[in-house]
């Protein structure tokens, strides 16, 4: 090995000693489970296309200490807002009402759509998270859909209500 490739090497290795305790507070919460310094999301859901109505991009993250945040890029979102970044602060009720909500649409059962795009819709991608507080630990469920239908109808009609009654004009 040459002189500057054991110098690159050294120098990653002190990074990464650096930085390692930090991302172990910042994982473990400095030893709490206080939400408001270590939130995790309880939901990430996704709309991005290339269609011949435009480009576009929407996506709202909800996370467990009631930070929710939507942005919108390219033509009209679903929030009523064509360009921008919105946050609003929810308390765990109505977090646990979303929650409820999307269990109640089959989020937490919901598979991907088969298929090609032949419609030239937007693709959608949601996320939900189980057990987001208490263990510090999660498992997720992740799908994606071109045309919403079925579980997938509902619970994109849950996402789209959350974002028009929470965000928007």
């Amino acid at each position: 090995m040459n002189r500057s490739r054991i110098l690159n090497w050294g120098i990653f290795a002190l990074a990464l000693l650096l930085l390692l305790p930090g991302l172990a507070l910042a994982q473990s919460g400095n030893g709490n489970n206080n939400r408001q310094f270590n939130p995790q999301p309880v939901l990430i859901y996704t709309v991005s296309s290339g269609t011949l109505a435009g480009e576009t991009f929407e996506t709202l993250i909800v996370y467990n200490n009631g930070t929710a945040i939507w942005t919108g890029s390219g033509t009209e979102g679903t929030g009523g807002t064509s360009d921008g970044v919105e946050t609003v602060q929810l308390s765990q009720q109505e977090i646990n009402t979303l929650l409820r909500d999307l269990r109640r649409a089959g989020a937490f059962r919901a598979g991907n759509q088969a298929g090609d795009n032949t419609d030239d819709l937007p693709l959608t991608t949601v996320t939900v998270f189980f057990n987001p507080s208490g263990s510090g630990r999660s498992l997720s469920q992740t799908f994606s859909f071109f045309a919403p239908a079925g579980s997938r109808a509902r619970v994109n009609d849950v996402i789209t209500s959350f974002i028009n009654n929470n965000f928007g004009d």
